[in-house]
């Protein structure tokens, strides 16, 4: 009609700024069997973000229409666990229920939007948009719905597109998020590699650290970093450190100046990052102190968060600092595999001990 507007094919409306909180609070607890009960599901199912990751591969690999309900296990899984976060209010399962709602749209999701009558796929296109996610990756190559794109205009959300599969690109964007994100400081240090094996080397200024590095260098080690190491924290049981990119493959050395690691012994002798599994501090020595000359009493330094192993390594004129750290890699590599030197030495010192004592008595 002349002079009317025309009228959209839907009206959107958010009646609630977020989908997981409940229309009305209720404010109202259950027994204790109850509770315990609520309290096993969320430790040993909901909140096991590995549980979170079958399902919903499950669901992005094999697509429903060739293989059954492959996506009814996420589905009843985000279903119950919804409800039990408007009974509990748990943050951390409020955030790994935000976390598996990412989406990312692959050949599923992408057959079952193409299954929708026109007027139904704008309308929950729009209704999803609305909500402004961080992105919305199509994979596979998979086309783009004209609907994603005008959407996308309308709430100014980002429209990504990939060739990797669903499954490959999940993985590889959570972990180069985790690398990006994760938690980091900056410590005085040294950083090389010896044997595969990260080794942080710390202590006081002008004691030689730079100079111990250079010595592992020439016998067939890496440097990673010197002087200052980012360190980041990419698991909870793991820390990677590098060089900041302004000292990168450089070192320092008293009376010499600044030398450039990677044009003097070649590309072998440097290395980006590496993971920091021993640290080694380096103290003068004093002789006053005792030092553990067994190797049985097992010394950590936290940092953020993590225990990582620390030897303390006295020093004297003459010491060679560069063996000391090789055998220190070495040693440490057979703790991992199950291997304690001290101990066995102990347990045959100690049953050398008994049996003489038997042959006494």
């Amino acid at each position: 009609m002349k002079g009317n507007k025309m009228k959209p094919d839907f009206q959107h409306t958010i009646d609630r700024p977020d989908l997981l909180t409940p229309e009305k609070t209720v404010d109202c607890r259950f027994g204790r069997v109850f509770t315990e009960a609520l309290d096993f599901i969320m430790e040993y199912q909901l909140l096991r973000t590995d549980l979170w990751r079958k399902f919903a591969d499950l669901y992005r690999i094999q697509p429903d229409a060739k293989h059954g309900w492959s996506g009814e296990y996420w589905g009843k899984m985000m279903r119950g666990a919804t409800w039990v976060y408007a009974y509990s209010y748990d943050e951390k399962l409020y955030a790994i229920l935000k976390e598996s709602v990412l989406q990312l749209i692959g050949n599923a999701e992408h057959e079952f939007l193409a299954s929708m009558n026109e007027k139904t796929l704008r309308k929950r296109v729009f209704n999803f948009m609305a909500q402004c996610p961080v992105a919305v990756i199509f994979t596979t190559g998979l086309t783009v719905f004209p609907e994603f794109i005008e959407a996308a205009m309308i709430y100014a959300v980002p429209i990504l597109s990939t060739q990797s599969t669903t499954s490959y690109f999940t993985a590889a964007l959570i972990g180069s998020l985790s690398l990006s994100l994760a938690p980091r400081i900056t410590r005085h240090g040294v950083l090389v590699e010896v044997y595969g094996e990260g080794i942080l080397i710390s202590g006081e200024s002008g004691i030689g650290k730079s100079e111990t590095a250079i010595e592992l260098v020439k016998r067939g080690h890496r440097l990673i970093a010197d002087d200052a190491v980012d360190i980041r924290k990419v698991s909870a049981k793991s820390l990677v450190g590098r060089a900041p990119s302004s000292i990168r493959h450089y070192a320092e050395l008293r009376g010499v100046g600044i030398i450039d690691v990677c044009r003097l012994f070649g590309m072998g002798a440097v290395r980006t990052e590496n993971e920091i599994n021993l640290i080694v501090n380096i103290v003068p020595w004093n002789t006053q102190e005792v030092y553990d000359r067994l190797g049985l009493e097992e010394q950590y330094m936290e940092l953020l968060g993590v225990k990582v192993p620390m030897n303390t390594i006295p020093i004297t004129p003459g010491r060679n600092l560069a063996m000391i750290l090789e055998v220190a890699a070495m040693n440490n590599r057979q703790k991992k595999l199950g291997y304690n030197a001290a101990l066995e030495f102990t347990e045959q010192v100690n049953q050398h001990f008994d049996e003489n004592m038997g042959r006494n008595t």
